[in-house]
């Protein structure tokens, strides 16, 4: 496909200009009231250049989320395979960490964590079909790593339990602080050993 004739002055330094944009404003306000030409603006190129490369909000949003959910579960895996091949036992313990550590690692971008925090914010609707097709297999591999660990669960359980524990790290992204608490640590990693440990145990209990 040929570009249009409107959009030969754009340099190949547009798609990057448009997604630097697109990160900042829908992480700052949301999807909802992000418009495109904000982010157009935002980026300083044309309105159609914005269309051209990523040809509608919805697909800017997709863009953004792919350029660091990507490396994430990729981590995320690398992570369980270590975990998996290692010389001790397998535990729950060690299969959680490997899902939480990635987004707290001192390799992780900034922006990673907040991103995921609005991800997960926005209306079931609109992220429910985005979030299984980014997230959704991930999850499935380490369902399947934990399923063998813990027997006295069903499978209902364990996927209700997971749940909680991905609704319990959203929480800790969001909040660098317990509630009515001064206590705080260097953001995300404050309180990540009592995350991790919450959630190991509430899938074991």
């Amino acid at each position: 496909m040929n570009k249009p004739s409107s959009l030969k002055s754009e340099t190949g330094d547009t798609p990057t200009k448009i997604l630097d944009a697109a990160q900042q404003l829908f992480i700052a306000r949301g999807y909802a009231a992000t418009s495109l030409r904000s982010i157009s603006t935002a980026a300083g190129v044309n309105l159609s250049a914005t269309h051209y490369h990523f040809g509608s909000k919805e697909g800017l949003f997709e863009a953004v989320i792919d350029r660091h959910v990507g490396p994430l579960n990729a981590a995320r895996l690398r992570a369980l395979s270590e975990v998996q091949t290692g010389p001790k036992p397998n535990s729950p313990a060690q299969i959680v960490q490997a899902f939480l550590q990635p987004t707290v690692s001192d390799n992780t971008i900034s922006v990673l964590p907040t991103l995921i925090a609005r991800i997960f914010s926005e209306p079931e609707a609109m992220t429910k079909s985005l979030l299984q097709a980014k997230f959704g297999s991930t999850v499935e591999q380490f369902v399947t790593a934990l399923r063998p660990l813990l027997p006295q669960l069903s499978d209902s359980q364990l996927r209700w339990r997971f749940h909680f524990l991905i609704g319990a790290m959203i929480h800790h992204l969001n909040f660098d602080r317990p509630l009515g608490s001064d206590i705080a640590g260097p953001a995300p990693s404050g309180g990540f050993a009592e995350l991790l440990s919450f959630a190991s145990a509430g899938l074991s209990h």
